[in-house]
């Protein structure tokens, strides 16, 4: 689990917040990587509230890995592991390092003190690895870590005039670039 992004106070309602990153390292890896899911844990302050989050997805840059997104139920526990199948195979080219955003929407009815940390692939069985070429299981080293915690927050927002705004202006119809 990458330490971005840093742990943040999130206004309710927003869409495809990323919640974290994680890194797949196959920079000493012999041949490419392949993996078709893979599992991470939601850790929620507050029993009930895991279903503020919807619409979960792992993203590799812009593309979506699982069109069939994670929505997070309602639980009575605080740690609830998810599956997130992808819809093709991710391959991690051999000597390189592959980040993925796992980004969720956050329902307007997510209050403070609510808070939210995706993470802890706890186990080397929440990734199942395969070489590209081979087809052999690659046993991977996991370095088990909870993501930063997002807690739910009041937004404001202040809207000033510009000290360079004209106070008054007479300008023609239909000419552009007026201020």
């Amino acid at each position: 689990v990458s330490p971005t992004p840093a742990a943040q106070t999130i206004v309710s309602g927003g869409n495809a917040r990323t919640f974290t990153n994680y890194q797949l390292d196959a920079s000493q890896s012999g041949e490419d990587v392949r993996l078709s899911s893979m599992k991470g844990e939601l850790t929620f302050n507050t029993a009930g509230t895991a279903n503020y989050l919807t619409g979960c997805v792992l993203k590799d840059g812009g593309n979506i890995l699982n069109s069939t997104a994670v929505n997070p139920a309602t639980a009575d526990l605080t740690t609830t592991e998810y599956t997130f199948t992808f819809d093709s195979p991710l391959t991690v080219p051999k000597g390189s390092v592959k980040t993925l955003a796992l980004v969720c929407n956050v329902s307007t009815s997510a209050v403070s003190p609510n808070t939210f940390s995706w993470g802890v692939i706890n186990t080397a069985a929440n990734i199942v690895p395969t070489g590209v070429v081979s087809g052999t299981t690659i046993v991977e080293t996991v370095t088990a870590s909870v993501g930063q915690t997002m807690s739910i927050g009041n937004g404001t927002i202040v809207v000033a005039k510009d000290s360079s705004s004209p106070i008054y202006a007479i300008a023609a119809g239909g000419t552009t670039g007026q201020v």
